[in-house]
């Protein structure tokens, strides 16, 4: 386990990479488009196994358990929202699946003049203030 696997050597399975947390074998990992809490039958031994790493990455697209406990997340964009593509439905049927959100142009390259730009705020709508307090 101390080297990563090659080409056609079979991936660790969820079991061995926990074991390889608990044994200090394993300090980082990186999750991509991955949620083991989905399918993982211990989340409690996941979840202190995940607390353990001294560096955890994930790469989704998703809001997730994982996501939460992850040191770094880099957002990334799901199949149907980069290219044109097509999926075979439940009765068998290739159908075609455009890009649902394109990038556009900026509000403020159209039309400076007509949007002003917005205050910046720190607080969360509808908050409380806290108190002031005096020295």
């Amino acid at each position: 386990m101390g080297e990563p696997a090659g080409p056609g050597e079979p991936a660790l399975s969820a079991e061995a990479i926990l074991e390889g947390i608990d044994q200090g074998r394993i300090n980082a990992l990186v999750l991509v488009e991955n949620d083991p809490f989905w399918t993982f039958y211990d989340e409690e031994r996941l979840a202190w196994a995940l607390e353990q790493l001294d560096f955890l990455l994930v790469l989704d697209y998703v809001p997730s358990p994982t996501v939460k406990r992850a040191h770094v997340v880099l957002p990334t964009v799901p199949v149907f929202e980069r290219t044109p593509s097509s999926f075979v439905n439940q009765e068998g049927r290739a159908q075609a699946a455009l890009p649902v959100h394109f990038g556009g142009t900026p509000l403020a390259l159209i039309s400076p003049d007509l949007h002003p730009p917005g205050p910046f705020s720190t607080g969360s709508p509808g908050a409380i203030p806290a108190p002031r307090r005096r020295f």
